[in-house]
């Protein structure tokens, strides 16, 4: 307390208040953003944390009913199946696919599956399967998450502008493919 009584007695106490009010604001402030910083940080691993356990392929159990596997399709058909659990905005999406794990390009089908979560079913078109007769042809099916919708909508609408619909080859972390599905090309058109 002595070294507060001379700096008092060297500065007056107005000044001596002033200062410790100046001092004890910014450090507050300091906290203040320090605190922010850190609330985002842990809203940011709460989402991503969300995202590898809600948006896993085991905890939604996504499984593709018909066509069965291998069966020949035309080149627009009906894609039913069932899930365990699909996370509250997430949404079922099926794209056909080609390359494999290291190159895999995705094009997304249509419109995301509708849902119903009553009975645990969905079902979803896809509208353009590329290829000869008798090509066998992956679809895959996919838990989409809200990032994911935003590029999906920007690949929509960047396909309808330019009539021309290049792949998907990076998904977001809240894309998760839950099912590599093959089919056959029968050549026909629609089912």
């Amino acid at each position: 307390m002595d070294e507060l009584q001379i700096l008092a007695n060297w500065t007056g106490w107005p000044l001596l208040v002033a200062i410790m009010l100046l001092g004890g604001g910014f450090v507050s402030w300091l906290l203040n953003s320090r605190i922010e910083r850190l609330k985002d940080e842990n809203a940011r691993l709460e989402k991503e944390q969300l995202w590898s356990g809600s948006y896993s392929a085991e905890k939604c159990q996504i499984r593709v009913v018909s066509p069965s596997f291998g069966d020949p399709v035309p080149r627009s058909f009906i894609v039913n199946g069932t899930f365990q659990q699909i996370p509250e905005r997430a949404q079922i999406w099926v794209c056909t696919v080609d390359g494999d794990a290291a190159d895999r390009q995705y094009w997304p089908q249509g419109r995301p599956a509708k849902i119903d979560r009553l009975s645990q079913t969905w079902h979803a078109r896809v509208v353009w399967l590329q290829g000869d007769t008798n090509d066998m042809r992956e679809i895959a099916v996919l838990v989409v998450g809200e990032d994911g919708q935003a590029l999906i909508d920007y690949y929509v609408k960047a396909g309808e502008e330019n009539t021309k619909w290049p792949s998907i080859v990076h998904l977001t972390r809240d894309m998760k493919e839950c099912v590599a599905h093959k089919v056959v090309f029968s050549g026909e058109e629609t089912a």
